[in-house]
């Protein structure tokens, strides 16, 4: 009995503390608050030059809902990872730049501010996020190349107040055009003070208003010279009230006489040379205008007889017969009454960089370590210190002792030296396709019977025509790789040869068994410039055919850093595709620096 008495005590016992238990959980006051405060720094015009956010400048508060602060920072980044016990209840969270409260103008000081309200719940933890936004107004200016030339001064007077007496800040041509104003949201209207003073040392001054400012607006007053030659005393604004940018265009006399500039696109052996009229004044007489240049050592200038007329007062000429990696000076002059000049500018034209080896005479024996042990494998190089071309036959000789690709003394071009000979192959399992490119082996993978190669070899300078000799001895196609693509070739077709180039700003690694590795020579814009043997059928007869590739370039300004330059007796020798026993001997190769380069339409 006294047992059972015990074990209903127990129980009792038991029974009142999970009650205390569930009591003391019922009646909690308190949760838990945590932050995320982020900056929004765009405008609504979405600025590309907006003045970056920096959190620790960012001030934050927690008010309680009698809006009292019951804990506040200067510095946000204090609070990072930081949770707050409160009292259950709604709360305020309000976070703005700290150390400025956007009621004035300012340089470069952007003024931010956002709140969030937010309710702490008994035992669970909330999150408040607040996105402050951009609270005043971006006002930046910018002066065309034609305004600066034409104008000694501008000043560019920016207030809140219709009166001027309110605040404003001052934009000086030359000396803080780049900066960025920040203005509290006007009443009214901005206004806009401008006063330029022109190369007769007059001055015109007007105002202008910036009407329905609103925060996050970026003010962007852009300042050209007028199209007229007479010139007015007028300053015009017009509005595109989708970008909220400001054009202000002056119609006042801006120069006492005609400014000129000069740019020059140098080649080996010629310059394309261009001249601008900044500013005018009047009618200019066309003939009376010169591009001229000169060697930089030289005294006496030339001039150029005729002037290709182009848009917006734009000159142009090709000036020919110039001499490879050599200095010159040139210059846009206008010889009337009094000769205006535009300033000397030095180009030096580019080298005119001969191929290495092109003529194939040069071949050396190099040791590649593959499945029969070290093989003699021919090297299209006078040395294996000397990497510019490269050929297939470290691929075939990692399996056999076959050499594609070698050098010959029969046939050749010209006696006395060496031919290089392609002959695709069979080589145990695998096809190889014999090939002769500027560029390095990279390695074989014995497990997809495929090799990596590296096209491309350093080389800055821009010819006009890739020209030499070939002779083609195709066979039938016996051999067809999986990845061929549709509407190529087919087995028992005549093989076909390939010999292209193309210039390029980067060399090119290549998987013969990853077609994704290709070349995309017109889209890829790495590849500035590409030509190729518009036929590789059979030549005809038993001596070598003259060929003469042009250089198509997608434009004439760009430069290159490598070139690639590819021989292959099998064209489609990357897809394992190809006739065992197609030869195809080159000899002779050169470059012309010559001639009218040819635009990739």
């Amino acid at each position: 009995m006294k047992t059972i008495y015990n074990i209903l005590t127990l129980l009792c016992v038991l029974f009142l503390v999970a009650c205390q238990a569930e009591d003391d959980l019922t009646t909690k006051s308190t949760g838990y608050l945590s932050l995320k405060i982020v900056a929004n720094n765009s405008t609504t015009t979405k600025a590309a030059d907006e003045e970056p956010y920096n959190p620790k400048q960012l001030a934050v508060q927690i008010l309680n809902e009698s809006g009292i602060v019951i804990e506040e920072t200067d510095d946000y980044t204090e609070w990072n990872n930081k949770k707050f016990e409160l009292p259950v209840g709604k709360y305020t969270v309000k976070a703005a730049s700290n150390g400025f409260d956007g009621l004035s103008a300012a340089w470069d000081k952007p003024y931010y501010a956002g709140s969030s309200d937010v309710t702490v719940v008994s035992g669970l933890d909330v999150t408040a996020n607040v996105t402050c936004t951009l609270a005043n107004v971006l006002v930046t200016v910018n002066f065309d190349t034609k305004f600066k030339e034409g104008f000694k001064s501008a000043t560019i007077v920016v207030a809140d107040s219709a009166d001027m007496n309110g605040t404003r800040l001052t934009f000086q041509m030359g000396e803080n055009e780049t900066a960025k104003a920040y203005f509290p949201v006007p009443e009214k209207s901005l206004i806009v003070q401008t006063s330029v003073t022109n190369q007769k040392d007059k001055t015109y001054s007007k105002n202008d208003t910036v009407r329905e400012v609103k925060a996050r607006d970026n003010v962007k007053l852009n300042y050209k010279v007028s199209d007229s030659s007479e010139g007015s005393t007028s300053i015009d604004i017009q509005l595109d009230g989708s970008i909220k940018t400001y054009n202000f265009t002056i119609g006042v006399p801006v120069t006492a006489k005609t400014t000129l500039s000069i740019s020059a696109n140098p080649w080996a052996s010629f310059v394309y040379l261009e001249g601008k009229i900044l500013s005018k004044v009047g009618n200019i007489d066309k003939s009376k205008l010169a591009l001229e240049y000169k060697l930089a050592s030289a005294e006496e200038w030339t001039s150029v007889a005729e002037l290709t007329e182009g848009a917006e007062d734009s000159y142009s000429a090709k000036v020919t017969g110039l001499t490879p990696a050599t200095e010159y000076q040139c210059r846009f002059v206008y010889k009337d009454t009094e000769e205006v000049s535009s300033e000397v500018i030095e180009f030096a034209t580019e080298a005119a960089i001969p191929l290495q080896n092109g003529n194939f005479d040069a071949w050396c024996d190099i040791d590649i370590k593959g499945l029969l042990g070290n093989v003699k494998t021919a090297y299209p190089n006078a040395s294996a210190d000397i990497k510019f071309w490269d050929t297939s036959n470290s691929g075939a000789n990692s399996m056999s002792s076959e050499n594609p690709t070698k050098g010959v003394t029969d046939p050749v071009h010209t006696s006395g030296g060496k031919a290089a000979e392609l002959q695709s192959k069979k080589v145990v399992i695998a096809f190889a396709a014999a090939s002769l490119y500027t560029g390095t082996f990279g390695e074989v993978n014995m497990g997809t019977m495929s090799a990596t190669l590296n096209f491309g070899q350093p080389f800055t300078s821009r010819p006009i025509e890739l020209k030499g000799f070939y002779r083609y001895i195709p066979v039938a196609i016996d051999n067809v790789g999986k990845n061929l693509p549709s509407n190529t070739v087919q087995k028992g077709d005549p093989d076909q040869c390939s010999i292209y180039i193309a210039l390029a700003k980067k060399s090119f690694l290549i998987d013969n068994n990853d077609p994704n590795t290709f070349i995309n020579f017109k889209e890829d814009p790495d590849i500035i410039a590409y030509g190729e043997l518009p036929s590789g059928v059979a030549t005809e007869g038993l001596d070598y055919v003259e060929f003469s590739i042009p250089i198509k370039y997608k434009n004439l300004t760009e430069k290159p850093t490598h070139i690639i330059i590819v021989c292959s007796a099998s064209k489609y020798g990357d897809y394992m595709t190809g006739g065992a026993g197609s030869k195809l001997y080159v000899d002779d190769f050169s470059l012309i620096y010559d001639g009218e380069p040819v635009l990739w339409k």
